[in-house]
């Protein structure tokens, strides 16, 4: 499996930094906060990325995320979220995982929390690998037992043993 090929120990992140808001910040907030929580999210990205990867500028990758998500939600529903971007500030494809038990607001279709983030960023000049990547992780997360399986998941090793085999999360634990 690709993704497994690209996804390291260090490039998971079991609980995020980024909180949900609270009923008074929605409220203070209104239809603000669905961007306000995916520009946070986007943030710890691409700092996360920055510390983990070989990402040329945190804030520019902030950005080229940011424009992306602009166009249309990366978020897949069901609690799933695919943030990718093809940019000039990476050499090499990066591939991250980053979970919100709580959820967090993400604009998904479906009008549900995003909570297992699966972070695809690559080259502009790799446009193969890239989609073959982004197929791989569509297919993964079409399995309706992904999101519980990486919400009970209790290491980075669980986590990539599933993207390696992700048949595993049909098996009890």
């Amino acid at each position: 499996m690709l993704i497994a090929q690209h996804l390291r120990h260090d490039r998971i992140r079991l609980e995020m930094e980024t909180q949900p808001f609270s009923a008074e910040e929605l409220e203070t907030l209104g239809p603000r906060a669905t961007r306000v929580q995916k520009h946070a999210v986007l943030e710890e990205i691409a700092h996360f990325l920055e510390t983990h990867a070989r990402v040329g500028n945190a804030k520019r990758l902030f950005t080229d995320l940011d424009h992306r998500e602009r166009k249309a939600s990366t978020a897949v529903g069901s609690g799933l979220a695919l943030p990718h971007v093809r940019t000039m500030n990476v050499k090499e494809p990066i591939v991250a995982f980053l979970r919100s038990t709580p959820g967090l607001l993400f604009d998904a279709p479906d009008g549900s929390l995003s909570h297992a983030f699966l972070v695809l960023v690559a080259p502009p000049w790799d446009d193969r690998l890239y989609l073959k990547l982004y197929k791989e992780a569509a297919e993964i997360f079409l399995r309706e037992e992904a999101l519980p399986y990486l919400l009970r998941a209790q290491s980075e090793t669980e986590i990539l043993h599933f993207f390696r085999d992700p048949t595993v999360a049909t098996e009890e634990w």
